[in-house]
C-alpha cells in the first residue's frame, strides 16, 4: 500500500477533449449537456475524498437526464482507454507514470499495467473519465477490486491519492520455524492510528489477498539468498548472519518502511532461531504431505 501523487488533470478538460473524438452529433451534443454534472461530480468527489467518506458517494443512474451509463462508459473504453486514441497518449499513459518505479500502489508489489476506477465507472457514470478517480494499478488488484462500491466507512479500499497512512511500522511478519522458514504477513495498526483508518488498513489487506502475495515473494527471497547466509554464517556465525539481515533490514525500512521487504528483513534479524539455525534451512524444498 503507497501513497502517490494526485493527478492535476481536471475532470472539464479531459471530458471536453473526449467529447471532440465523437462523431455521433446527437451523442455529442447530449454529451456537452451533462458537463457541468461531470464537473459537479468531480468536486463532490473530491470533497468526499478528502473526508475518506467515499463510502457517502451515492452511486448513479446515468448522467444528468440524457446520457445513460452505458454511453460513458463507451467514453471511456473508445476513447480515453483506446490504443489509437490521441487523448490516450495525452492522459491515460500519463497516469500510468505517476507510482514510482511503475509499482502498483493498492498492493506495493506488482507492477501497475492498467487503470482503476476506484468508484467503478459502471456505478458512478459521472467519474468514468475524471482522473483523481482513475488509480494506476496491476491487473490482479484491479481484477479483485472490479465494481466494489464502499458502503460503509471501514469497508472502503485505500486510496493511494487522497491517504495518509500511518507514521510508524503497521506491517508485520511472522515466522514459522519450519523447514524452510516461512513467513506470515499482518497488519497491525500503531496504537495512535485512527480507529477507523486501522481497520480499512487491515480490510483492504485481507481483500486483496496480500498476506498471499508477500508470503509468495518473501519464500522466493529467502531461496534465493539461502546461500549467502550460509556463507555469512560460516565465516561469523550467527553474529555474522544478524548483521547481514540487518544491513537488509535498514537498507529496505528506509526505501519503505512497510513493504514486506523491511517487514521479513526486521523479523529474520531479530529472530534468535533464524539466526543460529534456521538459516540453514532457506534453501531447502518445501515437503508436500502425501494425502
Amino acid at each position: 500500500m503507497l501513497e502517490i501523487e494526485r493527478p492535476e488533470y481536471s475532470a472539464s478538460i479531459v471530458f471536453k477533449d473526449c467529447i471532440q473524438v465523437k462523431r455521433d452529433k446527437n451523442l455529442k451534443t447530449r454529451l456537452e449537456g451533462v458537463a457541468s454534472d461531470i464537473v459537479a461530480a468531480e468536486t463532490a468527489y473530491d470533497k468526499k475524498a478528502k473526508s475518506l467518506a467515499f463510502y457517502e458517494i451515492k452511486t448513479e443512474e446515468g448522467v444528468g437526464k440524457s446520457v445513460s451509463n452505458s454511453e460513458m462508459e463507451d467514453l471511456y473504453v473508445t476513447v480515453f482507454a483506446r490504443k489509437s486514441s490521441s487523448v490516450r497518449k495525452k492522459y491515460y499513459d500519463e497516469l500510468m507514470l505517476i507510482p514510482e518505479n511503475g509499482t502498483c500502489p493498492m498492493c506495493g508489489q506488482r507492477d501497475a499495467s492498467t487503470l482503476d476506477h476506484y468508484l467503478p465507472k459502471a456505478k458512478n457514470p459521472s467519474l468514468a473519465v475524471t482522473p483523481i478517480n482513475l488509480v494506476p494499478v496491476c491487473k490482479e488488484c484491479n481484477h479483485t477490486k472490479w465494481e466494489y462500491h464502499p458502503k460503509t466507512a471501514d469497508q472502503q479500499f485505500i486510496h493511494p491519492y487522497y491517504e495518509k497512512l500511518p507514521i510508524g511500522t503497521w506491517l508485520v511478519a511472522d515466522l514459522d520455524q519450519s523447514k524452510p522458514p516461512a513467513l506470515k504477513f499482518r497488519v497491525s495498526p500503531p496504537m495512535d492510528c485512527d480507529e477507523t483508518l486501522g481497520k480499512r488498513l487491515v480490510w483492504h489487506f485481507e481483500e486483496l489477498n496480500l498476506a498471499k502475495l508477500y508470503a509468495s515473494q518473501a519464500g522466493k527471497t529467502l531461496a534465493g539468498i539461502a546461500d549467502k547466509l550460509k556463507a555469512a554464517g560460516d565465516r561469523g556465525g550467527k553474529d555474522e548472519v544478524r548483521f547481514l539481515l540487518g544491513e537488509d533490514a535498514r537498507s529496505w525500512s528506509k526505501a519503505n518502511l512497510n513493504g514486506w521487504q523491511a517487514a521479513m528483513y526486521r523479523t529474520l534479524a531479530g529472530s534468535d532461531w533464524f539466526c543460529e539455525e534456521g538459516y540453514a534451512y532457506a534453501g531447502e524444498k518445501r515437503r508436500r504431505e502425501r494425502k
